[in-house]
């Protein structure tokens, strides 16, 4: 039950006061609450997401071909350690430098077609370093693990016999080049032995002296390169088996893909971000009035009360939440409004209440016929007045004629003695219908004789509850709010819209309205509460404002056949 503190007097400067608190921006409320509370009352969406996002993946899963992998380690020696001959001065080479060169040789065109000459076409192989080792781990993919394995082990293949062949073309290169040399030297040792030979000198000749000594440097040269060839030689066939497969791929009988496990809980996860992020989207974008708190804070006034969805199938009255024996949170939550409209008139006593909203549907009817019914269980004597004479619905609800009412009283074709209705199975509750549907209702309202018709039953009951029509599709509310005490706003959560609420505020504001609070209709419950109190069949508790005419001091007799709490 929302507080109803500090209110004063029925009289108009009433509205005036609790509307000027209004939210003058109208902005969303970014509060961090609202969002939680916003998912909360989301939760179909985001479950929704969910459950779309794993069906989506296992879908995906049953319809994906599976693909197996296997892998093949290949050892290699960086090139500054694949020769015999190596001083210890040579420099290194960096050996990450060694493994990416690699690497891309691996994963290069004539690799994979040397393969797929082999095998036909198939997935390019993945080559990896194996932590900080010169270990290259290639993993081939292939629709069966007897594919996959075939093809990292012919990856594996291929690439050692282009390393191979290119040893052998390096050997052939080098060999022919140094060949050359040796050749060459040979013929310029010829020259000088041929030289030497004619018109020779004495031993002691300086020219034949430095013959000698050239021919013998080119002789040393000529040996140096015949070392270098036999170096060659051996070094290419060191290089052609620094490059080796150690471990061999080997059929692997789990797929790699689809992953149903790993696919379910992605989905889940994304489904479940992209579901909470959707119903933020919604709140944010959502300008209806949702919660006691955007009431509130929205309008200015005190919320008399939140009244919870509910559905019967009692008949003659399908739409009263007290009209039986079993206790409802909807009829707590009208004897908590009750209690509410009672306080409203702690100050001056409040006769005259009407309720108005700013558009159709939002249970307005309803609420004043429950609230009328529980003043009336409470031993107040009541009268409910439909002063929607376009569209009336309470002689609907209370199940009465509707040939004479409020429209052939306001015309003189009745007398208000007349048009009352009784209303059966509520002693001490009476209804003035619409009666007959008029061309012209506000300016039937806007009579005197309407006044003179709201005095006479303030002088004949404890409280009028006057329904009215909404404010924005129609003036009828505005005029009608010039003869009451109170005027009640109600609001259906989640179908108002703050727009609406604001503009049909201001309408009431600027005619002076008696604004004295608001009603919440159409909420959901907040988790772990219940309206149940578990009273017994024997002995039920007794609450002040359910207290018989004598002990309260109101007339009227309380209906027997209505149990209270």
């Amino acid at each position: 039950m929302a507080a109803v503190n500090g209110l004063g007097t029925g009289d108009h400067g009433r509205g005036r006061s609790y509307t000027a608190g209004m939210d003058p921006g109208g902005l969303p409320d970014l509060d961090l609450r609202r969002y939680l509370d916003g998912l909360r009352r989301r939760k179909a969406t985001v479950v929704g997401v969910v459950v779309l996002a794993i069906a989506t993946a296992i879908t995906l899963s049953v319809l994906q071909d599976p693909l197996y992998a296997a892998k093949a380690d290949i050892l290699l020696q960086p090139s500054g350690s694949m020769s015999l001959f190596v001083t210890g001065g040579q420099s290194q080479l960096d050996p990450k430098l060694v493994i990416d060169t690699e690497i891309k040789m691996i994963e290069s065109r004539p690799v994979r077609m040397a393969v797929e000459a082999a095998r036909g076409r198939v997935a390019k192989v993945h080559a990896t370093r194996v932590e900080q080792t010169l270990i290259i781990r290639l993993t081939g993919h292939g629709d069966t693990p007897r594919r996959a394995a075939d093809v990292a082990n012919a990856y594996a293949d291929s690439y050692i016999q282009l390393r191979q062949s290119q040893a052998t073309d390096d050997l052939a290169a080098g060999t022919s080049a140094l060949l050359r040399k040796i050749d060459d030297l040979q013929t310029q040792i010829d020259e000088i032995d041929l030289g030497s030979g004619v018109g020779a000198a004495s031993e002691d000749d300086p020219a034949r002296a430095d013959l000698a000594a050239h021919r013998a440097a080119l002789s040393s040269q000529q040996i140096l390169f015949r070392q270098r060839l036999d170096e060659l030689q051996v070094d290419s066939q060191v290089r052609a088996a620094a490059v080796r497969v150690v471990v061999r791929a080997s059929p692997q009988t789990k797929p790699i893909r689809p992953t149903p496990i790993r696919n379910v809980l992605l989905a889940t996860v994304v489904g479940l971000l992209f579901g909470v992020g959707l119903a933020c989207l919604q709140e944010f974008l959502d300008d209806s009035v949702r919660t006691q708190e955007d009431l509130a804070r929205l309008s200015g006034l005190p919320v008399l009360g939140a009244i919870p969805s509910f559905s019967t199938s009692r008949t003659p009255s399908p739409i009263l939440a007290v009209a039986g024996e079993t206790e409802t949170g909807a009829a707590e939550a009208y004897r908590a409004l009750r209690t509410s409209v009672q306080l409203l008139g702690v100050t001056r006593p409040l006769t005259t209440i009407q309720f108005t909203s700013p558009g159709g549907g939002v249970g307005k009817t309803t609420t004043v016929s429950n609230l009328a019914t529980v003043l009336v269980a409470a031993g107040h004597r009541v009268a409910v007045v439909d002063s929607d004479l376009r569209r009336p619905r309470l002689h609907e609800v209370f199940a009465v004629p509707n040939d004479k009412g409020l429209t052939a009283v306001l015309v003189g074709d009745a007398t208000l003695a007349e048009a009352l209705t009784p209303v059966p199975g509520h002693p001490g509750l009476q209804i003035l219908t619409a009666g007959v549907i008029a061309p012209n209702p506000s300016e039937l309202l806007s009579l005197k004789r309407t006044a003179e018709v709201i005095f006479e039953l303030q002088s004949r009951f404890d409280v009028v509850l006057i329904d009215s029509p909404p404010v924005l599709p129609v003036t009828d509310a505005i005029v009608m709010s010039e003869w009451v005490e109170a005027v009640v706003v109600v609001v259906a959560s989640g179908q108002t819209k703050r727009n609406e609420l604001r503009n049909a505020l201001d309408q009431l504001k600027q005619a002076t309205a008696p604004l004295a609070g608001a009603v919440l209709n159409r909420t959901a419950r907040e988790p772990g509460y219940s309206y149940s109190y578990g009273y017994g069949t024997e002995e039920r508790r007794r609450r002040p404002w359910d207290e018989p005419p004598g002990a309260n001091g109101h007339g009227g007799t309380r209906d027997p056949r209505i149990t209270q709490p």
